[in-house]
Order: structure tokens, then sequence, then C-alpha cells
């Protein structure tokens, strides 16, 4: 593993490991040592990367509160406040969200479905503009096909966010909002298993979830 300081590669590894059981590293170069998660907001966290993970999956991936959370977390003998569930699933799920919208870029069509839809943000709903998001995520030069039951596909797929964010009971502005919906969609995504029996989602989950875990060391 390359060092974190001086970014050389003449290091070596050490016998010890940390508390969390990360393997150490020392730097010949600069002479400092360090661990796996040096240099990335996760080495500050007294908490494995797997518990990182765990949470931000039960939080985005099923309908639950950060009570709820809380609670299942507990039940593997894991005490967290709602604040420390809040805090992870808003730094490090951003960051996830990113990383898996990057793995996904170029690999969509020429053609998108894009829809208008409503949140409620302070206890009032507010209504997306749908035609100003298209001009400044796709350009002035896409043409846009705008047709009685061309989103008929796109409407069903709210459900899937207006469902989770029922139980959250809105948003307190429109910045978390923002955050939420990013993370949640890019993590619904990943998940996704379309035309899939449920015998054969038994097979794929297991190696997805996996994977899904170990995606969060190359992020930083």
């Amino acid at each position: 593993m390359d060092c974190p300081h001086c970014q050389s590669i003449n290091t070596r590894e050490l016998t010890q490991t940390t508390l969390l059981n990360y393997q150490q590293f020392c730097c010949r170069k600069c002479g400092k040592q360090y661990n796996e998660r040096t240099g990335t907001p996760l080495n500050f966290i007294e908490y494995p990367t797997e518990v990182v993970m765990m949470v931000i999956h039960y939080y985005y991936r099923f309908k639950v509160s950060l009570d709820d959370v809380v609670e299942l977390m507990m039940m593997r003998k894991i005490h967290l406040s709602h604040q420390t569930v809040h805090n992870w699933v808003h730094i490090f799920g951003v960051e996830f969200g990113m990383k898996l919208r990057s793995q996904r870029q170029g690999k969509a069509g020429k053609k998108w479905h894009s829809d208008a839809t409503y949140v409620c943000i302070k206890g009032h709903w507010h209504y997306l503009s749908l035609y100003p998001a298209i001009e400044n995520v796709f350009g002035e030069s896409t043409k846009d096909r705008d047709f009685k039951y061309l989103c008929n596909v796109l409407e069903q797929n709210h459900r899937g966010i207006k469902s989770r964010y029922k139980v959250m009971k809105g948003f307190k502005d429109s910045w978390c909002a923002m955050i939420f919906c990013t993370v949640f969609e890019e993590i619904r995504q990943f998940f996704r298993m379309k035309d899939k029996a449920r015998c054969e989602r038994r097979k794929i989950i297991v190696p997805r979830i996996n994977r899904f875990n170990k995606l969060m060391t190359p992020i930083y």
C-alpha cells in the first residue's frame, strides 16, 4: 500500500494491526506509520468499515427511520445513537452514491425517461421544475419529446422514492432532499434486478451485497 503522506511506494507491512484489526504499514521514505484507512474520514470512526456500510444499506435500502436503524444495529450488539446514524448516512452515503454514479457513467443509452415530481419539504409540498433541469443536465442540444404516455414507465418508478421518504415525514430543506434522493436512487439502481424471478434474485443478491461492501474502500 502506497504511503498516504508522501505517496511513496517504498513501504513495508508491519506485523501489528490496529484495534479494529486493520493492517499497519511503515513508509521507508518519510518514516511515518499508517493503516488501511489513514487519510480517509473512516480512520476517525471507532467502528469497522463494514458497520458503516451496514448502516448505509439499512437506511437507504429499506423503509426505516433513524431509530429503526439504531434498533436493527442493537440486535447485532452494535450500539449507536440516532445522530451517529444520521451523520454516517449523510457523509459517507453521499460519497458512496457518487462512486456508484461514476461506475454507471457512459453505460446509459441515448434515450432517457424524465418527469417532474413533488416532495414534502418543511411540511409543504414542492413541485420540482422539469424543463430547467433537462436544460441544465443535458444541454440545449437535447430533444425533448413531450407526449402523453411516454412517461408512464417513470411514473411507476416514482413509487420507490415516494414510499421511502414517507417514513421520514418529509425533508427539512431542499439540500437534504437532493442528498437523500441522489443516494437512494443510486443504491436502488445498484440492487435493481429487473425481469428476474425470486429464485434468480436469491442467487444474485449475496454476491451483490459483497460487492456493495467492498466498494467503500476505493471511494477516497
